[in-house]
């Protein structure tokens, strides 16, 4: 699909934190654009708006979020492997300025229709952080879902 958006809910605190206590609750907004570029390059594009409260005493801020990704897959007999790279830059209105952009690239393996796992190093570069680069190895396991319905329409038995 071309177009796509999505919203949602999300809340997160700090447990055992030697640094300052964190707490926030988030409603997101997302609008998601996909284009099929030459050579079955699949150019994506992300725009997200984050209402956040953030502390004990919640304060109000909001942030907006662009990412661009660029990614193929490349399939052999039953597995396929989709290499990526995204970039994204984040505005926030606690500082009125982008203070963080974040550049991920990895790989999705996939061999079965209901597993996949991913394996990415993420670079974040934050200016109004006590840390202000964090280099991250991630791996992740994808388990996809679907009901019969869904395979129905998709004319899968």
């Amino acid at each position: 699909k071309v177009w796509m958006a999505r919203s949602g809910y999300m809340g997160g605190w700090s447990l055992y934190d030697n640094a300052e206590n964190y707490k926030e609750n988030m409603l997101f907004l997302e609008l998601h654009r996909r284009i099929l570029l030459k050579r079955l390059i699949l150019f994506s594009q992300r725009l997200r708006m984050d209402n956040r409260w953030l502390g004990q005493d919640p304060d109000f801020s909001y942030r907006f979020r662009y990412r661009a990704m660029v990614e193929r897959e490349f399939l052999t007999g039953k597995t396929s492997f989709i290499p990526y790279v995204n970039v994204e830059p984040f505005w926030d209105s606690r500082y009125d300025l982008f203070n963080r952009v974040r550049v991920i690239g990895g790989t999705t393996v996939s061999w079965k229709s209901r597993f996949a796992v991913e394996g990415n190093i993420t670079y974040q570069y934050d200016s109004k952080s006590s840390v202000t680069n964090v280099l991250a190895f991630n791996a992740i396991l994808h388990l996809y879902f679907e009901t019969a319905k869904v395979r129905e329409s998709a004319g899968k038995k």
